[in-house]
């Protein structure tokens, strides 16, 4: 499912068996959009769409670009070279071992 749909589902719906996922959509509804984006900018997060004119171009020409990005700082003028740093912070042994 797209994960729009998952959010929509019944509490009883959500995948797996209650666990951390579930906790974090339940914990997600419980918060207004401008909560959310309160919490964001107090730490200092900003977030830009793919319909945005700030969404950077190179990105927005892959296939298949996300449709927003989080980020910090300040997003870089395109003629600049650029480094992207995409992870997780709990990686399992699959990931661990493609690293």
């Amino acid at each position: 499912l797209p994960p729009y749909q998952v959010y929509l589902l019944a509490e009883k719906a959500l995948p797996g068996d209650g666990g951390k996922t579930a906790q974090s959509i339940i914990h997600a509804r419980s918060h207004t959009a401008e909560e959310i984006g309160d919490g964001l900018a107090k730490a200092g997060i900003s977030f830009v769409s793919l319909e945005d004119g700030l969404y950077p171009s190179r990105l927005r020409d892959i296939p298949d670009p996300p449709y927003g990005i989080y980020y910090k700082g300040y997003l870089p003028a395109d003629s600049l070279p650029v480094t992207a740093v995409i992870g997780t912070r709990n990686a399992d042994a699959y990931g661990k071992d493609q690293a």
